[in-house]
């Protein structure tokens, strides 16, 4: 008898083994720039375009009809460490799916990645979440409802581990986040959601959040386009900036993709001038496997600052599970030249190539990108 439910329960394991799915993969971009101006100087670097180190990233995915399992690590300055996510997926029914870990939801968010923002990002643009926000981005629990046709529901609560001496129940759920999509068949997806952020340091002392809403047009046949609003809730400080931005791709044809992105920034001071950013690309598909692409971005910031441009034109080659790109960038800068946070305009990333004095800064980036 003890022999029989051995080889059942070995037979059942076996079972499980062959129902789930395993896959291991990898993405990664480096970024060597064998010269390069800070208006001062001219050097060479390896970076990635948000900066710093170069990255190499893994993932492990492990798979069931009812259980998942997601570990993504990444090796970038010399540290090797947990990388956006690393989580726990449980579906209970059909059309539910709890989770637990470091965790992302990106159902919801709304891009308008193009251009420089895949090279060496100039410091101020910001292409991912431009017209509505990641829902989930943070350690803790959420779960995840698609069981109404076209309806997506995501809602969160970030949760501290044990070693960070917990949080009261009160404070956490104030930092509750709640978002939906619903999708209307041939016209587009409609957008909403709520992110608490509890006493956030930016916004003061009280109980604040961010409500964001937002447009999806699909209706457009080869035209996808976004245009979405941010605002703060129960503060007027400078700090609460209300934006209303667009984000927007058009394929021409089989070679030829058009982009462009806008953003207007309110700041919640009445008496402070808004500011804008905008910018406008191009991708061009050659023949084996070779592309061109060119973009400009501008910034024109509140006040009496004064506007920075940045443009880039490059040419990539692909491969099976990689491309090489190589090109110009610059960036124009002034004593007046800052961000939306105030800061000195120019490149992302630790400074190499940030300004070292007022004019004209640039670099000639060799792009390494991979994925497996």
């Amino acid at each position: 008898m003890k022999k029989l439910i051995a080889v059942s329960a070995v037979a059942a394991l076996a079972a499980t083994a062959l129902s789930a799915e395993v896959t291991f993969g990898g993405w990664g971009r480096q970024i060597w720039v064998p010269a390069g101006s800070n208006g001062d100087e001219t050097k060479t670097a390896t970076m990635t375009s948000w900066g710093w180190g170069p990255r190499m990233g893994y993932a492990m995915d492990f798979k069931s009809d009812n259980v998942d399992m997601h570990a993504d690590f990444k090796l970038e300055d010399g540290k090797a460490e947990i990388n956006d996510q690393l989580r726990v997926n449980i579906r209970p029914i059909e059309g539910v799916q709890l989770s637990i870990g470091k965790l992302q939801e990106d159902a919801l968010r709304g891009d308008a990645c193009f251009g420089s923002w895949n090279w060496i990002r100039p410091s101020w643009i910001d292409d991912e979440g431009w017209t509505f926000s990641r829902t989930v981005d943070f350690e803790g629990v959420d779960a995840k409802i698609t069981a109404v046709e076209n309806l997506v529901v995501i809602a969160g609560i970030p949760v501290p581990r044990d070693g960070a001496s917990g949080e009261k129940t009160e404070d956490a759920f104030k930092k509750i986040k709640i978002g939906a999509g619903y999708t209307i068949e041939g016209v587009g997806v409609v957008k909403a959601q709520f992110l608490g952020k509890g006493k956030a340091s930016d916004y003061g002392e009280d109980d604040t959040g961010d409500f964001e809403a937002a447009f999806k047009l699909t209706a457009v046949e080869n035209l996808t386009a976004e245009v979405g609003f941010k605002m703060p809730i129960l503060d007027d400080s400078d700090a609460a900036v209300k934006t209303v931005a667009l984000g927007a791709s058009y394929k021409a044809n089989d070679a030829l993709a058009l982009n462009a992105n806008f953003g207007l920034f309110l700041p919640g001071n009445s008496d402070a001038d808004p500011a804008m950013a905008f910018g406008v690309g191009a991708d061009y598909a050659l023949e084996n496997g070779l592309g061109l692409t060119a973009d400009v971005r501008a910034l024109l910031p509140q006040n009496d600052a004064d506007p920075t441009i940045a443009f880039l034109a490059g040419v990539s080659k692909g491969f099976s599970n990689g491309k090489l790109s190589a090109g110009f960038q610059g960036v124009n800068v002034s004593e007046k030249s800052v961000n939306l946070k105030g800061d000195k305009t120019g490149f992302a990333g630790n400074g190499t190539f940030n300004p070292a004095t007022d004019g004209f800064v640039w670099t000639i980036p060799v792009c390494f990108e991979y994925w497996f």
